[in-house]
């Protein structure tokens, strides 16, 4: 392949992962999924972030499969050592633990640090995503320093994992 056609390939999977995040975050889940369905697979550097986004939908609608996204994105985020791809991973699996009520503290005891290093590298969004989940399933008891505050508004889409994330009156994170 041509370097070029190989660096604008890479730039349209870069758009088509933000979008599918942003899709996420807006409670549009059927069009997350569909993009990133289309899009797993095209780079390994994106497919970190795509296989949690795909967890995070299976586990929020209760349908198969979480587990497996949840499990490829881990193994890639770990493979890749990046602190850009650690946290946003564990978040994913921290948040299904919450939903199906099952906390594992050895996975917690493993990704704790993650939050601070997170904060340190100038990665506080996936960071406090992360510490909102471990909050949630009760591994922390207060937020760590340095992460964002929460941002008011209702939430979007459906589940247990959607309706009561985030109360901003009442959740420290």
């Amino acid at each position: 392949m041509h370097p070029a056609v190989a660096v604008m390939y890479r730039s349209e999977t870069k758009t088509s992962l933000v979008r599918a995040e942003a899709l996420l975050w807006a409670g549009a889940w059927a069009e997350a999924e569909d993009l990133a369905t289309e899009t797993i697979g095209r780079h390994s550097t994106a497919d970190v972030r795509l296989a949690a986004i795909l967890g995070v939908i299976r586990t929020r609608t209760g349908r198969g499969s979480a587990v497996e996204y949840l499990d490829q994105a881990w193994s890639l985020a770990v493979e890749s050592g990046e602190i850009d791809h650690l946290p946003r991973s564990a978040a994913a699996i921290a948040e299904r633990m919450w939903v199906v009520d099952t906390p594992d503290n050895a996975l917690f005891e493993q990704v704790r640090d993650l939050v601070d290093r997170g904060i340190r590298f100038e990665y506080p969004w996936p960071a406090g995503s992360l510490a909102l989940w471990m909050w949630k399933s009760g591994d922390l008891d207060e937020p760590p320093e340095g992460l964002p505050a929460p941002v008011p508004g209702p939430p979007v889409g459906s589940g247990r994992s959607v309706g009561v994330v985030l109360d901003v009156e009442t959740d420290p994170v």
